[in-house]
């Protein structure tokens, strides 16, 4: 296999399902020492019941900004408690839309001296609910927000501690690619490709009824061939299915990539037991391996060019030994 982590084998058919839409998600507990959501341009959005754990004690006086967005016409019971007596936390509704909040949080204020509250609001147009929460001076205490009702969905891109989801858009190029290895092959075999009996990549968008099948092509490096094909997502999709396919056959595929045609991606491969970097596949989805010994320090290089895997750098270490009679 191309690295010491295992490949994925299949005789059958694996599918992978990407929905072109926003998908939900649960906020986990925030431990945090330095937040940045101090003003009402990047308050945080509560998409969950979640925690929020602060500890910083030269803070100083000031207020951390969170917001809820309830479902439109729907009432939403919110509560958040506090752990430590200086601290307060107060609720605001409003019925501006999301994008003129700022504006209204102009108007608040910091609370103080109330431990814990309730709120109980109807949302009208796209109304929010603020929450704003004074950790004390001391920077020192968890907030925990517990939700009595289901909140409007929203998506990774609203946790400011979390890197954005990918979503293909409608109407854009993707380039697909992924490797793979015929079990069984005679090793005179020039390609892989045999049609609907050898393995395949297919991608569909059962919203639309678009389907491609990608073979194998290109030469076979130390047992592996790479598919790969350039594809423009019909506008009108609303999900897309990426399938590994070997039906009249079994093979081993890996490192499958989905992106778009005009970005650069450059993956690494680390050993899951000493975290040191096995390989790097560049943006044309070759690999660099690397290879340490005993101590650990790096001994060869190897790169996988269309012609083979060929080094690149070798290193030898010697320890001098000296003799005392």
């Amino acid at each position: 296999m191309r690295f010491l982590r295992p490949a994925l084998g299949i005789g059958a058919a694996l599918a992978v399902h990407v929905a072109l839409v926003a998908q939900t998600t649960t906020l986990p507990d925030y431990y945090v020492d330095d937040p940045s959501n101090w003003d009402c341009s990047t308050a945080l959005r509560i998409c969950e019941d979640t925690r929020f754990i602060f500890n910083n004690s030269d803070h100083g006086p000031g207020c951390l900004f969170f917001y809820f967005i309830p479902a439109p016409g729907s009432a939403v019971n919110i509560t958040a408690t506090t752990t430590e007596p200086d601290e307060a936390v107060s609720f605001f509704a409003t019925a501006l839309p999301e994008t003129l909040l700022c504006q209204y949080a102009q108007l608040l204020t910091c609370p103080e001296g109330s431990a814990s509250g309730t709120d109980q609001e109807t949302a009208n147009n796209g109304g929010a609910i603020f929450l704003l929460w004074n950790p004390g001076e001391d920077g020192n205490g968890v907030l925990e927000i517990d939700l009595k009702e289901p909140l409007a969905p929203c998506g990774l891109e609203d946790c400011c501690y979390c890197l954005p989801s990918f979503r293909p858009d409608p109407g854009k190029e993707y380039l697909v690619s992924a490797w793979c290895q015929l079990m069984g092959a005679s090793p005179e075999l020039s390609s892989y490709a045999n049609g609907p009996d050898g393995p395949t990549l297919v991608v569909t968008s059962p919203s639309t009824s678009f389907s491609l099948t990608i073979e194998p092509s290109g030469p076979i490096i130390d047992g592996w061939q790479r598919m790969e094909k350039i594809f423009t997502i019909d506008a009108l999709a609303t999900d897309l299915e990426i399938e590994l396919h070997c039906d009249n056959c079994s093979a081993l595929f890996d490192d499958v990539r989905f992106a778009p045609r005009l970005s650069s991606m450059k993956c690494s491969v680390y050993d899951p037991w000493t975290l040191r970097l096995d390989a790097e596949l560049d943006d044309r989805h070759f690999a660099t391996f690397y290879e340490y010994d005993g101590e650990g320090k790096l001994t060869r290089i190897k790169k996988e060019t269309e012609r083979g895997i060929m080094t690149i750098q070798e290193t030898r270490y010697n320890t001098s030994k000296r003799f005392v009679p």
